[in-house]
């Protein structure tokens, strides 16, 4: 009995739990089936036209100037004050330095004065000879008197009834009314030589006040043009002596990009080099600042990747002399070119198309960046597998690749 007891009640446990186990088993919830539907990303997509486009070149350029202008005394004078430092600002006819004006004052006022003595000279000149042709008539009346009285005084010493003494006293005046008379007319006749002398001695002597005037005015020194003081040779105090160096300007006006276009883009440039309709710009902060290339270096020098190029750009208040600038220089015009956002392209090389729903790998050659009609900056590709009408993937996503399924945002 014993025996059995210790046989059965292990048995009956043993059961028992199988049971409960069961029975726990299919009480437990059951897990829920997973739907096997492929997942379908939401993209930005375009659609695209090949067009002819000019691609632009990103450059690095350092702004320089090929004008430096050195300022010198055209006087000798003492400088009374120096109004600018070195790095200064200027702009044309800014005063840069005052000179002593007291000898060039006093110089001006002279030659005014033998200015108005000259011109005094004339004016009597030709006053003298109205009266010189107004006595002239009297005086040939005189003469004709004169003579006359010879003619009577000849008969009345004939007849015993004058002198001698009176005849030739007669005579006596009428020769001295016909020197008169020759005088008179040698006087009228040399009028006009008097008048010319008179004249260029008025001429030299406004010369002399021009230049006079021109010595005052040196004595302040201006700047001759929109500029940067460079270099200051002088200060207050000092002695300016005529043809001493002052001032050295830079002028503003006549800033230029110099900028190294590489070998491979070289070719790419306009092969009839209208660099005057040559589209370029510069960037200072947000804005663009139009500059045009004027010419090219015809050499490479030894271990440099390109040639220079040199472009003018116009007075800017935020261009600083020596600083490095972003210069966007078109190269030209490719057929079939098709413009894009940066995020449409993949690594270097690569863009998507999405054909039924799905993403389509199509390598592509890049051709650099441009700019469209509304201003954004954008990429140009090409490739002989993109036509018309394709569809473009212009979203940036890691999970792009061949295949992935995806749907256009509307």
């Amino acid at each position: 009995m014993k025996f059995l007891t210790k046989i059965l009640i292990p048995t009956a446990l043993l059961l028992l739990a199988t049971i409960v186990f069961i029975a726990l088993d299919k009480s437990k919830p059951k897990a829920e089936q997973k739907d096997s539907t492929e997942q379908s990303w939401i993209v930005n997509a375009t659609s695209i036209k090949p067009e002819r486009s000019a691609p632009f070149l990103t450059l690095y350029g350092q702004l320089s100037t090929n004008a430096e202008i050195a300022l010198t005394a055209n006087i000798e004078a003492n400088v009374l004050k120096r109004h600018v430092n070195i790095g200064e600002k200027v702009t044309k006819n800014q005063s840069l330095l005052s000179l002593d004006k007291f000898i060039q004052q006093q110089t001006v006022a002279l030659q005014q004065a033998e200015v108005s003595d000259a011109e005094a000279a004339l004016s009597d000149e030709k006053m003298n000879n109205d009266n010189n042709v107004q006595i002239l008539d009297k005086e040939k009346s005189l003469l004709a008197i004169a003579n006359a009285a010879v003619n009577r005084t000849t008969t009345l010493e004939k007849s015993n009834m004058a002198s001698s003494s009176q005849l030739e006293d007669a005579k006596r005046d009428a020769l001295t009314r016909e020197i008169a008379i020759t005088q008179r007319q040698s006087s009228i006749a040399s009028h006009p030589i008097r008048v010319k002398q008179l004249k260029a001695r008025i001429v030299q002597a406004k010369t002399r006040l021009a230049l006079a005037k021109r010595d005052l005015q040196d004595t302040e020194i201006r700047s001759p043009v929109n500029g940067i003081v460079k270099q200051i040779s002088i200060d207050g105090g000092e002695l300016a002596r005529k043809g001493s160096a002052l001032l050295t300007l830079i002028d503003t006006d006549q800033l230029e990009l110099k900028v190294l276009i590489p070998e491979k883009h070289l070719s790419s440039l306009p092969q009839d080099l209208q660099l005057h309709n040559n589209p370029a710009y510069t960037l200072i902060g947000e804005e663009k600042i139009p500059v045009q290339l004027v010419r090219m270096a015809n050499f490479v020098e030894k271990g440099q990747a390109g040639v220079f190029a040199f472009l003018n750009t116009p007075p800017h208040p935020g261009f600083v002399l020596g600083g490095t600038y972003e210069v966007k220089l078109a190269l030209q015009p490719t057929e079939a070119a098709i413009l894009l956002p940066h995020e449409a392209l993949y690594g270097t090389d690569t863009i998507y198309t999405i054909v039924d729903e799905r993403l389509n790998e199509v390598p592509v050659n890049w051709l650099g960046e441009t700019i469209d009609a509304e201003g954004n900056q954008k990429i140009l590709v090409k490739s002989a597998a993109l036509a018309a009408g394709d569809v473009v993937l212009i979203s940036k996503f890691a999970n792009a690749m061949n295949g992935l399924k995806v749907s256009v945002a509307q």
